[in-house]
C-alpha cells in the first residue's frame, strides 16, 4: 500500500525545499503543481525528486487542481493521498505512509489539527523558517471549532478535496469514517517580505470581484498580518526539528529518511 502527497505552490522559495524534503521522507511519491512562481520555487523543485507540473493559468483554483492531482495519484497506483500546502510540516507517530498503511479498511479519512508557528522577538537568525519559528500557538487553529487537514483514501468515487484541504468528499460516502492521526505545523507568515508577497498572491490568484486586501499598501499589510504576530503571548516553545537533526540533510541527499522528530499527536 502506497501514499502520495500532492501540493499546489506559488512563490515559496524560502521554505519549499524543507517541506518537500520532509514529505519525501514520509510518503512514497510527491506530486507538485507550481502555479506561476517567480521567486525561484520552480527551480528548487526541478532538482528535487518530485513529479512536477507547471501551471500558468491566472486563477489558482486550488480545490480543482488538488483534486486533479489526487486522481492522478490514484491512476499511478497509490492508495492514500496527503494534500499539503507548501508551508506545512506533517507529523505522525511513525512515517506517515506507514501510519496510513496500518489503518483498518473502514477508515477513509485521517485528520490533522493545525498548529500555527509564529514569529517572536526571540527567533534566531536562521534562513530556514522551520528552524527560526520555534514557537507555536498553544491551541490548534480554528475560531469556533478546530480546523483540520485531511489525508484521504483514494477510490474511484472520490469527488473532490475541499478548498484548503479541510475535507474529502466521495460519491458513495456522505460521511466518510474519519480518524484523527496526525499533526500539522503551519508556517504561514515567516518574514515581512514573505507576508506581503503572500497577501498579494492570494488576491491575484483568487481573481474574484471582491477586493482581497489589494487596497492596502505594504505597511498596512504588515500592520494587519505581521506586527500582531509579534505581540502574541499564548505560545509554547516547540520546535519541529533542531538544526543538529537537519544538518546536511537538504544539501546532501534529498529524500533520505529524517531522524525521528519526537512529536506525536496527543
Amino acid at each position: 500500500m502506497s501514499t502520495c502527497a500532492v501540493m499546489l505552490v506559488r512563490d515559496e522559495a524560502d521554505i519549499i525545499e524543507v517541506t518537500v524534503s520532509h514529505l519525501l521522507s514520509q510518503v512514497d511519491e510527491v506530486i507538485v503543481t507550481d502555479h506561476r512562481s517567480v521567486d525561484g520555487t520552480r527551480e528548487i523543485l526541478e532538482r528535487l525528486p518530485v513529479l512536477l507540473h507547471r501551471d500558468e493559468q491566472p486563477a489558482a483554483e486550488q480545490r480543482k487542481k488538488i483534486t486533479a492531482m489526487a486522481k492522478e495519484a490514484l491512476r499511478r497506483g497509490h492508495q492514500w493521498v496527503v494534500p499539503c500546502d507548501a508551508d506545512e510540516i506533517w507529523l505522525g507517530p511513525v512515517r506517515i505512509a506507514d501510519c496510513l498503511a496500518g489503518l483498518d479498511e473502514k477508515w477513509m479519512v485521517a485528520t490533522s489539527p493545525i498548529y500555527n508557528h509564529v514569529p517572536t522577538e526571540n527567533d534566531p537568525d536562521d534562513t530556514n523558517p522551520v528552524f527560526r519559528l520555534r514557537y507555536r500557538r498553544t491551541q490548534p487553529k480554528g475560531k469556533h471549532h478546530v480546523a483540520l487537514k485531511v489525508a484521504c483514501r483514494l477510490r474511484p468515487d472520490l469527488k473532490k478535496i475541499s478548498f484548503g484541504n479541510h475535507s474529502a468528499h466521495y460519491k458513495e460516502e456522505k460521511h466518510p469514517p474519519t480518524v484523527e492521526m496526525f499533526q500539522v505545523r503551519h508556517f504561514q507568515f515567516r518574514s515581512p517580505e514573505q507576508t506581503i508577497r503572500k497577501v498579494r498572491n492570494f488576491h491575484d490568484g483568487r481573481l474574484r470581484g471582491k477586493d482581497y486586501y489589494n487596497d492596502l499598501n505594504d505597511e498596512q499589510v504588515l500592520e494587519r498580518f505581521w506586527y500582531p504576530l509579534l505581540a502574541e503571548e499564548d505560545l509554547v516553545f516547540d520546535p519541529v526539528y533542531s538544526a543538529a537533526q537537519w544538518s546536511g540533510f537538504v544539501e546532501s541527499e534529498p529524500g533520505r529518511e529524517l531522524p525521528s522528530h519526537g512529536h506525536v499527536p496527543g
